[in-house]
C-alpha cells in the first residue's frame, strides 16, 4: 500500500494566527484525523507558518502552510495518507481534504473572535493581536499565476521563489512582462522575437502595477517596454523586440540546432511539498544532458487563456537552472532572461537544455536552446551571480542572500 499526498490551495480572508486557532480549538481536526491529535506550529523562512497534525495513526500527517499577506492567508494543505484502496485512493483522500477545508472554513466564520482572543499555546509563535475580522471568502487551488485587481495584480503562491518566499520566481515575473509587451502591439501578428527581462532587485509578493508602452511602431519592426512596480517601486522590466513574418530566402539556409533529450524519455522531478512556484504549478521532469523539461499548465492571468510566447517567457527562467544545477541545489541566481523566438512554441510541454555554459569568479553564462515536442524554437540566455550557497543549504529566506 502505497503512502499518498494530496494537496488543496486555498486563500482565506484570515490571519495565520486566526486559522492556527481554528485549527487547534475548533476541533475540525478530529474530522481529518482521529480524535488524537498532536499539532504543531513551526515559523519557516519568508515568513511562512508550518502547521503539523499528527494523529494516532502514523501513516496519516497533515501539514498546513500559512503565509499572512495582511488582507489575507495564503494556505498549501498536505494530506498524507497510507493507499488503502488503490483505485478510488486518492479520489477519497481528495475528498477527505476538501470537506475538512469546508468545515475549517465554517469555523473561522462562526467562531473568529472567540478563536482569535484565545489564549493558545501558538500565540507564542505566531505574536499577540487583536480580535481578527474574519469572513466566509474562500477560493479554491489557484488557476492562475496571477489575478487582476483593477491596474494591479496579485500573485498567487504558485508564484513563490525558492530563494525567499517573500519574493517571487523569475518565471512568473517574465511571464507577466511578456504579458504587458503583447498587450500594447496593435497587430497581433506581428510576433515576439526577442524578449530582454531585467531583474536586479527582488520582485516582492505583493499587489504588482504593471505598465507597457510602445517605443517604436514599424510596419515590419515594432519595439516595446514593459515594468513591474509595488509602493512606487520599480523592481524589474523588459524591452521586446517584434517582427512581421516574411517569406524564406529562395536559396537553402543551413539550419543547425542543438538537440533536446525527448520528453518521452524524462524522468518526474521530485519537489518537495511547499508552496512555491515550481513545487505547486507546473510540472518538471529531468531528461539526458542536463535539460529540464516544464510543464505549464497554468493561467498567467486570471480569466485570459495563456499565450503560448507567455509560455515560453514562463519557461525560459529555467536557463539559469538547467546550467548551473549542483548536487546540493543552485548555487547561481539569475537577475536577467534573454529569449529568442523563430516560432511560438506548440502545447504545454517545453524543453530547456544547456549547449554552452562558462563560468570564472562567481560569474556565469548560459545559452540554453528551447524546444517543444516537435523541436527546438529558440535559445534562452540567463547570466548567473554566484551567491555563496545553494538553494537546498542553507534554504529559503536565508541571511547572506538578503545581503547580496
Amino acid at each position: 500500500m502505497a503512502q499518498l499526498t494530496v494537496t488543496a490551495d486555498r486563500r482565506w480572508s484570515a490571519s495565520s494566527r486566526a486559522i492556527v486557532s481554528a485549527l487547534g480549538l475548533s476541533g475540525v481536526l478530529s474530522s481529518l484525523l482521529s480524535p488524537d491529535v498532536i499539532l504543531d506550529t513551526a515559523p519557516k523562512p519568508g515568513g511562512w507558518i508550518l502547521v503539523s497534525a499528527r494523529s494516532s495513526d502514523p501513516d496519516e500527517l497533515l501539514e498546513v502552510w500559512l503565509c499572512d499577506y495582511g488582507g489575507f492567508t495564503e494556505a498549501l494543505l498536505n494530506f498524507k495518507a497510507r493507499a488503502r484502496a488503490p483505485i478510488l485512493a486518492r479520489r477519497q483522500l481528495k475528498g477527505r481534504l476538501d470537506d475538512f477545508c469546508d468545515q475549517l472554513e465554517n469555523a473561522l466564520s462562526a467562531d473568529a473572535g472567540r478563536l482569535a482572543r484565545k489564549n493558545d499555546p501558538i500565540e507564542q509563535v505566531l505574536g499577540k493581536s487583536g480580535e481578527e475580522h474574519v469572513t466566509k471568502e474562500l477560493h479554491s487551488r489557484p488557476t492562475a499565476l496571477f489575478q487582476p485587481i483593477g491596474r494591479l495584480f496579485r500573485p498567487s503562491a504558485a508564484t513563490l521563489g525558492p530563494w525567499d518566499a517573500r519574493v517571487l520566481h523569475g518565471g512568473p515575473v517574465a511571464g507577466l512582462l511578456a504579458h504587458g509587451i503583447l498587450s500594447v502591439r496593435a497587430d497581433p501578428e506581428i510576433s515576439l522575437v526577442r524578449l530582454t527581462v531585467d531583474m536586479p532587485r527582488a520582485v516582492p509578493a505583493e499587489e504588482l502595477e504593471l505598465t507597457a508602452t510602445v517605443l517604436r511602431e514599424g510596419r515590419r519592426v515594432v519595439v516595446a517596454e514593459a515594468s513591474v512596480s509595488a509602493q512606487g517601486k520599480t523592481f524589474a522590466w523588459a524591452r521586446g523586440l517584434l517582427l512581421r513574418s516574411s517569406s524564406e530566402p529562395a536559396y537553402e539556409v543551413r539550419q543547425e540546432q542543438p538537440s533536446i533529450s525527448a520528453l518521452s524519455g524524462a524522468s518526474p522531478i521530485e519537489m518537495p511539498a511547499e508552496p512555491i512556484h515550481h513545487a505547486n504549478s507546473i510540472e518538471l521532469r529531468r531528461a539526458d544532458h542536463g535539460a529540464v523539461w516544464v510543464g505549464v499548465d497554468i493561467a498567467l492571468v486570471e480569466g485570459m487563456p495563456l499565450d503560448p510566447v507567455e509560455r515560453a517567457a514562463i519557461a525560459s527562467d529555467w536557463a539559469n537552472p538547467a546550467a548551473n544545477f549542483g548536487p546540493d541545489g543552485i548555487g547561481y541566481i539569475n537577475p536577467d532572461i534573454t529569449l529568442y523566438l523563430h516560432r511560438p512554441p506548440m502545447g504545454t510541454w517545453l524543453g530547456v537544455g544547456p549547449s554552452a555554459r562558462g563560468s570564472t569568479t562567481g560569474l556565469a553564462v548560459s545559452d540554453c536552446p528551447i524546444a517543444d515536442a516537435v523541436g527546438v524554437v529558440g535559445h534562452c540566455l540567463a547570466a548567473g551571480l554566484g551567491v555563496g550557497f545553494t538553494t537546498k543549504a542553507p534554504g529559503p529566506g536565508d541571511e547572506r542572500f538578503k545581503a547580496s
